[in-house]
């Protein structure tokens, strides 16, 4: 989905479709993740505290300016709050969720 919805975003001719679409997009990636996850408490708890901490990064970095550079959000992402939109945390947790499903999930065997 998020490489659908890049493709189309960059093409000017498209951008206008694509756009207002992204926040149903990340909606419907958290949804699937979510359901990927079999939507335990612990993981839920889990996704929201990814979630959380993504949007948190985001409103450091919004503010200062220290972490990823000066940048804004605009409204294609939806309301914000401080400045940036709890969908961004929403795009970290399924980031995080599913860079984390390319590795072995018992963690015990790690030194």
């Amino acid at each position: 989905m998020h490489f659908f919805g890049m493709m189309g975003i960059s093409w000017e001719t498209t951008r206008s479709f694509f756009l207002p679409l992204t926040p149903l997009t990340l909606g419907l990636g958290t949804f699937l993740v979510l359901w990927h996850l079999k939507s335990s408490t612990k993981n839920l708890i889990l996704f929201f505290i990814l979630a959380i901490l993504g949007w948190s990064v985001e409103v450091v970095g919004v503010s200062t300016g220290k972490i990823f550079g000066t940048y804004a959000y605009q409204q294609a992402l939806g309301p914000k709050i401080l400045e940036v939109p709890p969908t961004i945390g929403l795009n970290w947790a399924i980031l995080v969720v599913l860079f984390a499903s390319f590795f072995p999930t018992n963690w015990k065997t790690l030194p």
